[in-house]
């Protein structure tokens, strides 16, 4: 588990940081857009070999993980046929500039609140709502679904409308569905709360994908193509940094005010995202990006 978890997160920043080298000018978001549907419905093939495999073919896990490592060592080589850029400068394994500040805060907010939906959302299905797994398996698989024409069109809408419109908009949703998992029960919905839980389950999942416009708007700043790879992960690390010790603050949180606080507070990260994202500025320039090539 130590060593898929440290190869997951080498991979997260390279695959922004390719996905822009392999994109042509203006069209970064569209690029990525592309490759995030990609790699959803990679995800849906994997989840249906799972259960179609465990349920009818009678699969081990040995054979299921044989699979998998066979799909690893098919994307190792990949990256190896891909032909390095040449660096004209030093490298850098993280990079920390003034200017990405901006940059390095949307990153911060992210991973708050990224891991407020992980560690806490499933928590309040299971707790408040009584759900069973099951529930959880139709939930991803919707998200999974709805997620491949979504992650395309996002790109897309990035390449228009700009970063500062995306984020911003992602923020307002975001305000939205938290204040759906704190308070549906208090809408005097009946039973009908359960299924705007569900919906703010998975419209959290989509917008998810919005993190790309992190990576775009880092693309049009960007001083040199060498910065981006080292700055991305910067933004990660900045991102997990935050990611671990937002469980144990919003543990005793739930457990002393109710849960109901938790996302209040989420709803306050969301609200601070917005405005970080109207601090966003790309002149017109940049607007048709500049592209750094492989």
């Amino acid at each position: 588990m130590i060593i898929w978890s440290i190869g997951a997160h080498i991979s997260m920043p390279l695959e922004s940081s390719i996905g822009v080298s392999l994109s042509k000018p203006g069209e970064v978001g569209k690029r990525l857009g592309q490759l995030g549907a990609v790699k959803t419905a990679a995800s849906l093939v994997g989840f249906l070999i799972v259960w179609f495999g465990f349920k009818y073919m009678n699969l081990s896990y040995s054979t299921i993980f044989a699979l998998a490592g066979l799909s690893t060592f098919a994307a190792c080589v990949c990256l190896l046929m891909m032909e390095p850029r040449k660096s004209k400068t030093k490298r850098h394994r993280l990079l920390l500039k003034r200017k990405y500040t901006l940059f390095y805060w949307l990153n911060v907010l992210f991973g708050a609140r990224k891991q407020i939906f992980l560690t806490f959302a499933p928590w309040v299905l299971i707790k408040v709502y009584d759900q069973p797994v099951t529930t959880f398996a139709v939930l991803g698989l919707v998200g999974t679904v709805t997620g491949i024409g979504f992650r395309a069109l996002l790109g897309r809408a990035i390449d228009r409308f700009g970063e500062r419109t995306i984020i911003s908009l992602e923020s307002i949703m975001l305000v939205l569905v938290c204040l759906g998992y704190g308070f549906a029960g208090n809408l005097g919905l009946g039973s009908l709360a359960i299924w705007l839980v569900y919906a703010c389950y998975v419209g959290d999942q989509l917008l998810f994908a919005c993190n790309m416009a992190r990576a775009t708007y880092l693309n049009k700043i960007a001083d040199s193509p060498d910065d981006l790879t080292p700055t991305l992960s910067m933004g990660l690390t900045l991102d997990h940094i935050v990611a671990m010790t937002i469980p144990f603050f919003g543990g005793l949180l739930w457990l002393n005010m109710g849960y109901q606080y938790v996302f209040l507070v989420a709803a306050l990260i969301a609200l601070a995202n917005l405005f970080a994202a109207l601090s966003i500025k790309t002149d017109k320039a940049q607007a048709v990006e500049k592209t750094f090539g492989a």
